[in-house]
């Protein structure tokens, strides 16, 4: 049986919750940890993860998944 990389791919991902996005990632963030690298690998993120959540909870905006 053959399958697609972009199929077993996007079944396979689950979006960050809105917990880990807001009480863990930005917090650490915010906290002072030295470099957004740290904080993503920490949490086993991508840097342009952290930045996006830091970014959006600073604007007010909602951290919760699309």
């Amino acid at each position: 049986m053959q399958c697609s990389w972009a199929v077993w791919h996007d079944a396979s991902m689950n979006a960050y919750s809105e917990d880990l996005r807001k009480k863990k990632i930005v917090e650490a963030a915010e906290r002072g940890t030295p470099k957004k690298t740290e904080v993503a690998r920490a949490f086993g993120v991508g840097v342009s993860s952290v930045k996006r959540y830091v970014a959006a909870a600073r604007e007010g905006r909602s951290l919760a998944p699309k």
